[in-house]
Formats: C-alpha cells, structure tokens, sequence
C-alpha cells in the first residue's frame, strides 16, 4: 500500500467512527457507505471498503457488528470507538481527519 493510500486509509476509519457518533452511535454498512462518498472520499469507496474498515475497526474494539440476514453489517460504536471519535485515544492505523 502506498503512503497516501494508508494515509487515506486511516482517515477513512477515523471519518467512520465520527459518522458512527454524530449518528447515535449504529449504522449499517450502506449508509457507512454512502456517508463517506458523500462527506470524504467520493470514489473508490465501494461496501467491500467499507466492510474492511469495519473488521478492522472491530478487532481494536471500536465497533461491533451484528449480521442481518447475513447481507447487512449493522455497526455500532464501542465506547473505546468514542473515545477514538473525540479524539481522547489514538490507535495506529485511525486517524482522525482534519477539519
């Protein structure tokens, strides 16, 4: 991966879990989706993105997910992914994005 890629990539999260917050702390993988092509990066953003930024937000216990019928990833925000969100704890690989 290319630095601007992981640098993208880190902020892609970090954007993530503030969506998550400013939407009363769930949302499903489609509206992760459309949020982050609406308000951060509007191409190249497809679920599959999506859904990895979400595994990996949840092996660092910042989310967890629940499978509704097996299609749709509905995540909700730890309180560590909060934490993150407000930027009060800083893991490598999220980065909150400026502005």
């Amino acid at each position: 991966m290319s630095a601007f890629a992981s640098v993208l990539t880190s902020n892609r999260r970090g954007y993530l879990l503030q969506v998550l917050a400013e939407a009363g702390g769930s949302c499903n993988d489609t509206i992760l989706r459309d949020a982050c092509r609406v308000g951060f990066q509007p191409h190249g953003v497809t679920r599959d993105v999506i859904r990895d930024d979400i595994e990996m937000l949840r092996k660092y216990g910042c989310v967890t997910v629940d499978w509704v019928d097996g299609a749709l990833a509905l995540t909700k925000l730890t309180e560590r992914g909060a934490d993150v969100a407000a930027g009060h704890l800083v893991i490598d690989g999220i980065t909150l994005p400026d502005g």
